[in-house]
């Protein structure tokens, strides 16, 4: 089977190669029930955490629920360039 000794050179290429050389650094930004994952500046992800949570107490008191925290936070990814 030749197949596999290919797919070895490419897994460990994708080890070899440096994670930096791939993409820019990431974060993560935590609110009470969202965590951003992002290449985005600070104060861009913390704006938004503070406009999910907006939203979400919004959201609950529109249908008449009292807002509570989430038993797991919601995992945003947040790229800062997607095209």
């Amino acid at each position: 089977m030749k197949l596999k000794p290919f797919l070895v050179k490419v897994i460990a290429l994708f080890i070899l190669i440096p994670g930096s050389s791939l993409a820019r650094d990431w974060s993560s930004y935590n609110s009470q029930n969202f965590t951003i994952y992002s290449d985005v500046r600070p104060k861009r992800a913390i704006e938004l955490l503070k406009e999910f949570e907006l939203f979400r107490q919004l959201a609950f008191l529109t249908v008449g629920m009292q807002p509570k925290p989430s038993h797991e936070k919601m995992k945003i990814l947040l790229y800062a360039n997607s095209g």
